[in-house]
């Protein structure tokens, strides 16, 4: 499906197979960044293992990346977005925070780093882009192929691995395929819906909306930051595109469902966790974001974290490490008097910003607010200047992209997500392509249907 995609937005007539052949050589390294991705989503931790350590399939991606983009010799687009100017500053300021402590922690540094490092990703990304903006086309209509085999694929990844973990035989099959996240899943499937929801591919059939809701019956009773995730790009939906018939569908749907479950007491327990699958267990999640609930331990995590974000705000914000932090490489958990785990293996405080206050300090956390805000501000004035000229194919990109951007910042508050490749990688690829995409719509709008009269449909739900 996707590969007949890509032929017919290479070569309209789709009759010219040598050309295709030249366009998929030419366009190697955004397909194999599309196929990570797509493991990254789908497969989580088990995808980000695969390779020989220390080098794994995320880092054979980065060099492969590095090497195209440095032979391209398109040098002129490593300084053509002003974003860029912050990310080389965080850079720099990451690396001074980070290098006085290899000796010390090793690999451990480096792995701390990551937050920061994965944004080269942004960077080749864009300068991969807008080398060639046909690929822009490539990968929205990549994306629309990915919607539709998560959702069919999702299901017997976390139902095994929720149901099963216990009995199942610890190998190289269920170590690859049962590690989706929850919060992880929540993000990427809002991220589907707002891909429905802003009018980029055809409305969803009822058989890909049971297969959306099944995932994310999962993701709402287990994970608060994936189900916050969700509730944010909905906002964004209903505020910008009110009556899109996506958008309704769901809520019907789900508001019935909810209403229906809640009325007879449905309930699933699910061996060896302290949730169960129930409707009371969604409006617990949702009310412990904002409110103490009847339930000691979303209570208790909660408070858990307020009292560690507290402290980093008083030991940075407030106190001594303003200038320049804990550094990448100690464990934070430790030092901060906050380790949960037997094998000491939390390092982070479940909140990405916050990580990067407290590792780099606020020079470190204002330049990291800039990169994100500024991002956001561009891609938000590029969506309003394309819906003020009525060109609505432009307009669905720039929203889909705030919606999606809203759904990673608002988990990376809750969870550790930024800080591995599952989060790290997907989250600056779409860095990189949304300010690939404001430079191609102010040089190359052709790129995507000019249509004041109507939405081209470029991509399809199967």
């Amino acid at each position: 499906m996707i590969a007949r995609t890509i032929v017919s937005l290479e070569d309209p007539t789709g009759n010219n197979a040598a050309q295709g052949k030249v366009a998929l050589v030419e366009h190697a390294w955004l397909y194999l960044l599309m196929l990570n991705l797509f493991g990254y989503a789908v497969f989580g931790k088990g995808w980000a293992y695969l390779g020989y350590p220390p080098v794994f399939i995320g880092e054979l991606l980065l060099l492969c990346g590095l090497m195209v983009v440095f032979l391209s010799g398109r040098w002129s687009l490593f300084f053509q977005s002003w974003l860029l100017g912050p990310i080389y500053l965080l850079a720099i300021w990451g690396g001074l925070r980070t290098l006085p402590y290899l000796s010390e922690y090793g690999v451990f540094a480096v792995r701390d780093a990551t937050i920061w490092g994965y944004s080269v990703f942004a960077v080749l990304v864009f300068v991969y882009v807008c080398t060639k903006p046909e690929r822009l086309r490539i990968l929205i209509s990549g994306y629309g192929w990915l919607t539709s085999v998560f959702l069919c694929v999702m299901p017997f990844i976390w139902i095994p691995s929720q149901y099963l973990d216990g009995s199942l035989p610890k190998n190289l099959f269920t170590g690859l395929f049962l590690n989706a996240k929850a919060g992880d899943v929540g993000v990427h499937l809002a991220g589907i819906m707002s891909f429905w929801a802003v009018g980029l591919a055809s409305p969803p059939t009822l058989r890909m909306i049971f297969a959306f809701c099944v995932s994310f019956a999962w993701v709402a009773t287990t994970n608060r930051g994936g189900l916050l995730s969700f509730l944010v790009v909905v906002a964004f939906c209903c505020l910008f595109r009110p009556l899109n018939v996506a958008v309704w569908r769901f809520a019907f749907i789900g508001l019935t469902t909810m209403l229906i479950l809640l009325a007879v007491d449905f309930q699933v327990e699910v061996p060896g966790r302290d949730r169960k699958i129930a409707a009371s267990q969604v409006v617990e999640n949702i009310a412990s974001v904002a409110s103490k609930t009847k339930m000691d331990d979303l209570n208790g995590t909660k408070q858990w974290r307020l009292n560690w974000w507290r402290d980093i705000l008083d030991y940075t914000v407030f106190g001594k490490h303003f200038w320049d932090g804990k550094g990448f490489g100690v464990n934070l958990a430790d030092d901060d008097g906050y380790q949960v785990t037997k094998d000491g293996s939390l390092r982070s405080p479940h909140n990405g910003h916050l990580t990067m206050l407290a590792r780099a300090g606020v020079p470190g956390f204002l330049l990291w607010l800039t990169i994100h805000f500024g991002w956001l501000a561009t891609i938000s004035l590029a969506f309003m200047k394309s819906a003020r000229r009525g060109e609505k194919a432009w307009a669905n990109l720039f929203l889909f992209l705030i919606c999606y951007w809203g759904a990673f910042f608002a988990n990376a508050t809750f969870d550790v997500f930024l800080e591995g490749p599952m989060g790290g990688i997907w989250f600056w690829s779409l860095y990189g392509i949304g300010m690939a995409s404001v430079r191609i719509y102010r040089y190359r709008p052709e790129i995507l249907v000019n249509n004041k009269d109507s939405i081209p449909a470029v991509a399809q739900v199967a």
